[in-house]
């Protein structure tokens, strides 16, 4: 037989046993690894998607049964500061004051997914709990099928004692109608805008107040109704100079002849500058009103505002400065503070629903501008 020819098969038969044995090549292995590790989703499951608003971030919610959950994931994407673990059957939570918060996932409303390696793919938590645990404020809009998630202005944090100017505006417009004197003129408004920048002030958010010591002259600019002129004369001057402001708008006059569209108070709310708060739905006087009135001034205007900026508003002023007892033990189930129209220099003393304020009238010179703020 020829030599050259069993050689050849010799070869061929090693050839063989090399690549057709029983042990898997490498590429073969790494499949293998990949496919025992490999993720299990609960949304790969018929669930129903809820769409939930967090501040400007929309995530999706899952309806399983009785139960709406969020994914850990998805919520840090809204909240960078919130850190989750799971160590066996506890899930731990840390807010953005570092305060943990444990929770056991031995019940439908904490769900945790896990890879055939038994790591954790995901984290699931009912919202509700999601939003106590996080102090965070919760409102279901059962008409859109639609949720909302804000967080809750910390009272306890703000440093009692402190001073904090808060002024009252209106419109901005030199085309004045009804009260003359609600019209503060647009070169009047840049001029305390600009003392503001030049002279080291810092306009804030009330959202801003438990982080006061980060601020050595805060002042937080309020402008009542709403008014058209906020968007076409105000808000190119807040870009101008970089500052912050809050506006309380009235629902029901929204769109209205002499008020903002939702259109433009969903830009003013997406720019980083603009705080949309609420003057309740009609603008009623609260004092006037019975207390079921009342709660429906307020979860009307919550969830109509929160419906156009995709923010749940947590603060509240009383439509002609006009409250009772009936206000203030209501109104803080559905905001976290409220202002007055009128009462100077606020000082921080646990009062959060009776909130002074500066009034600043058409006639209300530079000067005494300054004095308020001093």
């Amino acid at each position: 037989m020829n030599k050259q020819w069993l050689c050849g098969v010799a070869i061929l038969g090693l050839l063989c046993l090399s690549g057709c044995s029983g042990a898997p090549s490498e590429s073969a292995q790494t499949a293998q690894a990949q496919k025992q590790v490999q993720s299990i989703s609960l949304r790969d499951s018929e669930h129903t998607d809820i769409p939930v608003h967090t501040d400007g971030v929309q995530l999706s919610a899952l309806q399983i049964d009785d139960a709406t959950l969020l994914s850990c994931a998805d919520v840090q994407k809204a909240f960078s500061w919130l850190k989750w673990s799971v160590d066996g059957e506890k899930v731990t939570l840390t807010d953005e004051s570092g305060q943990t918060h444990v929770l056991s996932a031995n019940d439908d409303s904490v769900r945790v997914i896990k890879n055939s390696d038994d790591s954790v793919s995901e984290c699931w938590i009912d919202i509700q709990v999601l939003s106590d645990a996080l102090s965070l404020r919760y409102l279901s809009d059962t008409e859109n099928q639609t949720m909302y998630l804000s967080p809750k202005i910390d009272t306890a944090a703000i440093p009692s004692g402190r001073q904090v100017p808060v002024l009252m505006y209106h419109a901005v417009s030199d085309q004045t109608w009804g009260l003359e004197g609600l019209f503060l003129s647009p070169s009047d408004m840049e001029a305390q805008l600009k003392y503001l920048t030049e002279n080291g002030y810092d306009p804030i958010f009330f959202s801003d107040l438990p982080h006061l010591d980060q601020y050595r002259k805060p002042v937080i600019l309020t402008f009542d109704d709403g008014y058209n002129n906020n968007y076409t004369d105000l808000y190119p001057l807040l870009q101008k100079y970089n500052v912050k402001a809050t506006i309380f708008v009235i629902p029901s006059s929204v769109g209205g002849q002499y008020s903002m569209t939702a259109a433009q108070i969903k830009e003013m709310a997406d720019s980083g500058l603009v705080s949309i708060q609420s003057h309740t739905q009609d603008h009623k006087e609260l004092a006037s009103l019975s207390a079921d009135q009342q709660k429906q001034q307020f979860a009307q205007s919550q969830l109509a505002i929160a419906r156009m900026t995709g923010r749940i508003p947590s603060v509240l002023s009383y439509p002609s400065g006009s409250y009772d007892s009936n206000t203030l033990s209501l109104a803080p189930e559905y905001f976290d503070m409220a202002v007055k129209s009128r009462g100077g220099l606020w000082t921080v003393q646990n009062n959060f629903f009776e909130i002074d304020r500066y009034p600043v009238y058409r006639d209300t010179g530079i000067h005494s501008f300054q004095t308020f703020i001093h």
